[in-house]
């Protein structure tokens, strides 16, 4: 259950790097990972537990998304990852492969007993801007070295 942010008006600039497509994917794929510890800072803590109920919580959702129980960044998460795809162009993949989290924080599968929980799309949109911004700054960078105006 990996989360999806698209970014989109890579290619024209791409395509403007010609034989210097080289430092393209490298600063793409530098931007990309950040932008995944950037969804792994924003895991929301566990919501606080109902006092009707004995179940010790362990923190395995959290921990399989690289948080705490408190949403404090611990590890890598199961799922965090930048590939290669065809046209040069990358994906990034940032999740759990728990087989019960989208009953936990799923977007549709998310089972009622779970009302209280976030939704793996509150990670996504906590960090939006933040992805956004990551990105901005990459297409000034990557328009200043056209210009001649930044080394590799």
């Amino acid at each position: 259950m990996p989360v999806e942010v698209q970014i989109e008006g890579l290619d024209e600039l791409r395509a403007r790097f010609g034989k210097f497509k080289p430092v393209f994917d490298r600063e793409l794929k530098i931007v990309m990972t950040a932008s995944l510890y950037t969804l792994r800072e924003n895991v929301p803590e566990y919501p606080k537990q109902t006092e009707d109920t004995d179940y010790v919580r362990t923190g395995t959702l959290g921990r399989s998304l690289g948080a705490s129980q408190s949403g404090q960044p611990i590890s890598r998460p199961d799922i965090f990852e930048v590939k290669r795809q065809g046209g040069g162009m990358y994906s990034a993949e940032f999740g759990t492969r728990l087989n019960y989290a989208p009953y936990v924080i799923g977007e549709t599968e998310q089972a009622w007993m779970h009302y209280r929980w976030w939704r793996i799309s509150e990670v996504a949109r906590r960090s939006a801007s933040k992805i956004q911004r990551l990105f901005d700054d990459l297409t000034k960078d990557l328009a200043a070295f056209l210009d001649g105006k930044r080394g590799t």
